[in-house]
């Protein structure tokens, strides 16, 4: 019977360093971005392996990193601090000088729009999520669900959880406003210790926002946060499960695409799949506002067993990611390899070997098809979408746009009202600079110019089934899986 060779990375990236402690897909696949232990930040285009901006973003080591809309990233470091960053590189050249590369005097940094104060002691990673629905895309035309792509606005406010000053309960902040919403009541019937790990996810039945926590005693526990945080006061989080499956602290937990499992790691050999109840509705709901009861820790909740467990035999699973369609999981574990599991059976289906010290980090790119990233609109209509957008953040006071982009707009809606055919020859000029053309691929009118052959060649990248992995050693392992 015939095996397969032993897989191995289609590249290593040897920027950092010092061990890297996370690593995230953004931008449609099509970036990377990487933290070290130092506080350094690299993004990476994924297409070429090259980095595109390198900045020290904290003065510890870094616990997480997120993609808020097109150009707005968010970094957790040590360093008590949860900052958000303007990176965009369509009107921006950044530092590239990787941290393990001589330094330079003066580098030039992304704009930093937020700087929170939060707890991190106990190096928990924040958790991310939009406070308001998103849309999601409808079924594709085989008719399976495509869980792949939302439509994200970046004027739309996100919720953020981390761990409060007192480690045995979790903050709910939202951004832009920074205001605290919710944090959890103290779990009565056992002892956690402290929080570990944090995951924020919407329930996508019910769209209520859940909030999963892991905990130093190996214990976990699902919250339901009041009225999605819409609320003007600072709340009281619902605690609706809790489940003890591992012996030694949790170390990760991710969720699955539509918010009805949810799966955890820890420093034991142990991987558990939970199965999260249906949310019970908010109090003024269930009851009206004048009848509703007062729970001050909500009701007693006992501990229940995990719908499945797989002991893995190797401990210390450090991160745990699940992959956008459902099907898949990775591990990364302090034995340096990475394996990958399906969400169904637990059943290890791969294993992943290349790194010499432990794995600190993992993620899945976006599962993304052929029909998701192409470009089929005409030139009226994109340029039409663009302006839309182009306003819309210049009455909020979003962005600051340089005025020869202002100026060439004003040309081309000019043009457009006296010559739709001459409009369409100056926006194809237009589009032959880089600045412009990336410009109006963010403001969300894609440039036909990209198709041949940067469009292409991106395209690619960006429907491949990429895994990315960060290790003690400061290397940067990329994978194409199945």
């Amino acid at each position: 019977m015939a095996t397969r060779p032993p897989a191995w990375p289609t590249s290593i990236l040897r920027g950092h360093a010092s061990q890297v402690h996370s690593v995230q897909f953004v931008c449609q696949n099509t970036r990377l971005l990487t933290g070290d232990a130092d506080g350094w930040v690299v993004f990476w285009k994924v297409e070429n392996k090259r980095p595109l901006a390198v900045w020290k973003a904290h003065e510890g080591p870094i616990l997480g990193l997120a993609e808020w809309g097109p150009t707005r990233y968010i970094t957790h470091g040590r360093d008590n601090a949860l900052r958000v960053w303007r990176l965009d590189e369509s009107f921006q050249r950044y530092s590239i000088t990787l941290p393990a590369e001589p330094g330079e005097e003066y580098r030039t940094i992304p704009c930093l729009l937020h700087s929170l104060p939060v707890n991190t002691l106990n190096f928990c990673s924040f958790s991310m999520c939009y406070q308001h629905a998103q849309q999601r895309a409808q079924a594709d035309r085989k008719g399976k669900a495509n869980m792949s792509t939302t439509s994200v606005l970046s004027r739309d406010s996100i919720l953020v959880a981390v761990p409060a000053t007192d480690d045995k309960f979790v903050d709910v902040y939202q951004l832009p406003g920074e205001s605290l919403k919710a944090r959890t009541p103290r779990v009565q019937s056992v002892v956690t210790g402290m929080v570990m790990a944090v995951k924020l996810v919407r329930h996508q039945a019910s769209q209520i926002i859940l909030l999963l926590v892991g905990y130093e005693a190996g214990i976990t526990a699902v919250f339901k946060l009041p009225r999605n945080c819409t609320g003007l006061a600072m709340e009281t989080a619902q605690l609706m499960y809790l489940s003890n499956p591992h012996s030694q602290p949790v170390l990760s937990l991710d969720v699955s695409p539509e918010g009805d499992f949810y799966f955890t790691s820890s420093a034991d050999a142990i991987v558990a799949m939970h199965h999260i109840p249906q949310p019970p509705p908010d109090h003024d709901e269930a009851y009206g506002s004048s009848e509703a009861p007062v729970f001050p820790f909500g009701p007693l909740v006992t501990l229940q067993a995990p719908h499945k467990t797989l002991d893995t035999k190797h401990a210390g699973q450090q991160s745990l990611r699940v992959r956008s369609d459902g099907r898949l999981l990775i591990t990364g574990g302090w034995d340096t390899r990475i394996r990958i599991y399906s969400t169904r059976t637990l059943k290890e289906v791969a294993m992943l070997k290349w790194h010499k010290e432990g794995v600190y980090a993992v993620d899945f790119s976006t599962i993304l098809t052929a029909e998701d990233v192409e470009v089929n609109e005409d030139e009226k209509t994109r340029f039409g979408k663009a302006c839309q957008e182009i306003n819309r953040r210049l009455a909020n006071k979003e962005e600051e746009l340089p005025s020869y982009v202002l100026r060439t707009l004003e040309i081309l809606n000019q043009k457009l009202s006296e010559d739709e055919e001459a409009f369409k020859i100056m926006l194809r000029q237009a589009e032959e600079a880089y600045a412009f053309r990336v410009f109006m691929d963010r403001m969300g009118g894609r440039s036909r110019l990209l198709e041949a052959p940067d469009r292409q060649r991106e395209e690619k990248t960006m429907v491949k089934h990429w895994v990315a992995a960060g290790a003690k050693d400061g290397k940067v392992s990329l994978w194409e899986v199945f």
